[in-house]
């Protein structure tokens, strides 16, 4: 991505490069309340939110209650764009975020639509994003190998592609859906980091910390959880952290300096952090179950983090 003040292909009046301003976000007539910056602003973030929790149901909420269903092409394609700025998480997510909804929420249409409109803007984004073609190529065939897409949706593409780099990522797609097993190997296309890894993530996850507690070489954690290569995953780990903590109070304290570390590198966003003691605070009943006192214990992290300044102040009255 471009690093300058004002990179040359940013559109002066709104701030995004122009292949993101390339939407119709409005039929012909239709009045509404809100601007077109308005509308982008409002899908990226029904997107960004998505991306962070995972959670299709809040999705679908914030979907229909924005009541923008001329739009939804828009919001197909901004997700597809924004999820090739991420990693193989994200990406995962998105692909499912496309393949969840049945025509009451978002339209068959709408959906091909959406990668009709990213195949459009492709050749410009490609600038920003070195491995945008094959990116696309493979949400394509995804979508197809998932139903979302009709196989003779890359024919029809084909035909009208208006570039060449619109034209070599449906042939890249068309690969990827007819090769042997592709099925099975499309379900994985996103490699390691995706969701289908989320157990293999956790595991990954508890062995560092747990390594952590013998050695309490900080760097050393650090560096394998940035080798887990996925930033949306934090909040999973913060959880499991303080499990361990709840679980033997002799952990606590390098736990907590563990979790205190990974903020000032910034490697952990404060969004995960807070997350992450949410979800305790939500499961508290069941681990109450196995520590009766784990409430109290999980109240005084909780203050303790935020005596420190890597938990925010006003973090709901639960903690």
């Amino acid at each position: 991505m471009s690093t300058t003040n004002e990179p040359d292909n940013l559109s002066s009046d709104t701030g995004k490069r122009d292949w993101e301003n390339k939407d119709d976000t409005q039929p012909a007539g239709a009045l509404s309340v809100y601007t077109v910056d308005d509308k982008i602003l409002q899908w990226d973030a029904i997107i960004d939110e998505y991306m962070v929790s995972g959670d299709l149901g809040e999705a679908q909420k914030n979907i229909i209650e924005f009541n923008a269903e001329h739009q939804h092409h828009i919001l197909i394609k901004r997700a597809i764009f924004k999820a090739m700025e991420k990693q193989a998480y994200e990406r995962e997510l998105v692909s499912r975020f496309i393949s969840a909804f049945d025509d009451s929420v978002i339209s068959a249409s709408k959906i091909s639509q959406g990668f009709q409109y990213a195949l459009d803007s492709l050749e410009d984004a490609a600038i920003d994003i070195p491995d945008a073609k094959d990116t696309l190529a493979k949400f394509l065939a995804r979508a197809i190998i998932d139903e979302v897409l009709p196989p003779k949706f890359l024919r029809t593409c084909e035909k009208i592609a208006a570039t060449r780099t619109a034209k070599e990522a449906i042939v890249s797609a068309r690969a990827l859906v007819t090769e042997d097993h592709g099925s099975e190997r499309l379900a994985r296309i996103w490699g390691p980091g995706d969701m289908s890894s989320v157990k293999r993530l956790k595991n990954e996850a508890r062995a560092t910390i747990e390594e952590f507690l013998h050695t309490a070489d900080l760097k050393e954690a650090e560096l394998c959880f940035r080798k887990l290569n996925a930033p949306s995953f934090h909040f999973q780990v913060v959880k499991q952290a303080v499990r361990l903590a709840l679980e033997n109070k002799n952990n606590s304290k390098k736990i907590m300096s563990l979790l205190k570390y990974l903020a000032s590198t910034a490697l952990f966003s404060q969004y995960q952090l807070v997350r992450g003691f949410k979800c305790s605070y939500e499961t508290i009943g069941d681990i109450k179950l196995d520590i009766p006192n784990a409430e109290v214990l999980l109240n005084q992290l909780c203050a303790q983090a935020k005596s420190e300044g890597w938990l925010p102040e006003d973090l709901d009255s639960a903690c």
